[in-house]
């Protein structure tokens, strides 16, 4: 037995190592307590909510993967950055979003719309017209075509199929119109990431100034620099402060108080990336499918009989003596004596799979306000022939959507009288007598032949004047009156 005097060191060690742990530990509690009050004081006064304390490493492909029983961020809970991020990705990469949005831009301006300068209603535009109301509407459609010309609206770059194309994609359209000392303005669009509030204070909201009591008239928009990375080493400029009276904004699925408009893609956007999944899915499946199984059924079920032929074939010369396996390799000649050889592959259950990608499809054209047909571009499912003698909903989808255009490119026609008034080439008068008249394209092409009649038949009764007969056929009044004017003299 160790005497008891032998073992007072190694207790008066462990007591000293003991203490020393305690102490560590106490100090350590202490300086976390510490630094966890720092944290949660500066956290609070910046108004931020203080992260887990300790940092969780996920994987890098952590964000394509969802726990099983949870959904994912819906669309309609992203912040506008990244959902317009993920409206223009589909735009530009999914067949079927391109498609929607080519599919709107095709039948709602189309070859483009017609334009007439008219004299308000309410201000003589009915009855007769004085050669000075001719020579105001003459001036008024010059300014006016300059203008459309200039800035390449219609012809080249076709501003107006871009503007609706913004429209629909990112939720909202800037068009902004730079004043000239010579006629015509210009107009530039500006991105929606431009229009931002100012970085230090956060004010406006939105980068939309609006009345302190009316938050549907906007006074001013905050409109930033596309080339901030120019000021190296120097801090960038604030936001310019730009007059609503300049700036042309469309917004779209949005009430009147909000300010910023949101994607016509928005309750389509999960189904797309679904249905892109499940194409994804099902080719890896034809991919797996094509691989073929040989199996090799022994008519003899029992082990006995088994190993009675593994071991025969063994035993063969062909074999060379080689352990009890069978090896069939390409050109080889085998007895099947014994056994049946069966190719077998997985079943495709393509029925199955089929009709829930047509779910999918039907969703999306729900979403978007298309027919199956013209989303898939598959005309076995229906015409448009039949849809427009049904006047079918896509009919007045469209004709929704060029009436909301029209009311946008009035407000456009506005601003450029105005800047007409600013340099002295129309009085705030005139360009308070003259709006614009917007006819456009036909959205069916029916009995053009039973169509002329029944005009025809109005203009007889007095329903309808030679202008509007001339409208509706997609041409210019004056200049088919000048035309006939024209033929007339000897």
């Amino acid at each position: 037995m160790v005497a008891e005097w032998l073992l007072e060191p190694l207790k008066a060690w462990v007591a000293r190592k003991r203490w020393e742990r305690l102490r560590y530990e106490a100090a350590t509690r202490l300086l976390r307590q510490v630094v966890n009050e720092a944290d949660a004081d500066v956290a609070s006064r910046r108004g931020l909510q203080r992260e887990s304390e300790t940092p969780v490493e996920e994987d890098p492909d952590a964000n394509d993967w969802r726990p099983l029983g949870h959904e994912g961020k819906a669309s309609y809970l992203l912040d506008a950055d990244t959902l317009r991020a993920k409206a223009r990705d589909l735009a530009d990469n999914n067949p079927y979003a391109r498609n929607i949005l080519q599919l709107h831009r095709d039948y709602v301006v189309g070859s483009g719309m017609g334009h007439e300068i008219q004299i308000r209603r309410e201000l003589g535009g009915l009855g007769e017209q004085s050669d000075a109301d001719a020579s105001l509407r003459s001036r008024a459609d010059h300014l006016w075509r300059t203008f459309l010309e200039a800035n390449e609206w219609s012809t080249g770059n076709r501003k107006d199929w871009e503007f609706c194309l913004r429209t629909w994609r990112d939720g909202e359209c800037f068009l902004r119109l730079f004043r000239q000392p010579l006629w015509p303005p210009r107009i530039h669009f500006v991105d929606p990431e431009q229009v931002v509030p100012d970085p230090r204070t956060g004010l406006p909201t939105g980068g939309i100034e609006t009345l302190p009591e009316n938050v549907e008239v906007p006074v001013a928009y905050h409109i930033a620099s596309g080339d901030a990375s120019a000021c190296s080493g120097v801090e960038p400029p604030g936001p310019e402060r730009v007059e609503a009276g300049l700036v042309l904004h469309a917004k779209i699925n949005v009430d009147a108080n909000v300010k910023r408009g949101v994607t016509l893609l928005l309750p389509v956007l999960d189904a797309l990336k679904r249905f892109q999944g499940w194409l994804d899915v099902e080719l890896i499946h034809r991919k797996a499918l094509s691989s073929i199984c040989l199996v090799r059924k022994h008519r003899d079920h029992y082990p006995a009989g088994v190993s009675e032929f593994a071991d025969a074939a063994a035993s063969s010369p062909a074999s060379g003596h080689r352990p009890r396996r069978l090896r069939i390799e390409p050109g080889s000649i085998i007895d099947v004596q014994g056994y049946d050889l069966e190719f077998l592959s997985p079943d495709t259950h393509f029925s199955d799979a089929s009709l829930l990608g047509r779910m999918i499809l039907l969703s999306i054209a729900a979403g978007s306000g298309l027919p199956e047909f013209m989303l898939s571009a598959d005309a076995s499912n229906g015409n448009y022939a039949s849809t427009l003698v049904a006047e079918g909903p896509a009919v007045r989808h469209f004709a929704a959507w060029q009436s909301y255009f029209i009311g946008q490119w009035q407000k456009l026609f506005g601003m450029v009288m105005n800047e007409a008034v600013r340099l002295g080439l129309l009085t705030a008068e005139e360009a308070d007598r003259l709006e614009l008249r917007i006819v456009p394209p036909a959205l069916a092409v029916r009995d053009r032949y039973a169509e002329a009649l029944a005009d025809a038949v109005y203009f007889d009764r007095g329903a309808i004047s030679l202008q509007e007969l001339a409208r509706r056929d997609r041409v210019d009044p004056e200049q088919m009156r000048r035309e006939r004017e024209q033929e007339k003299k000897p």
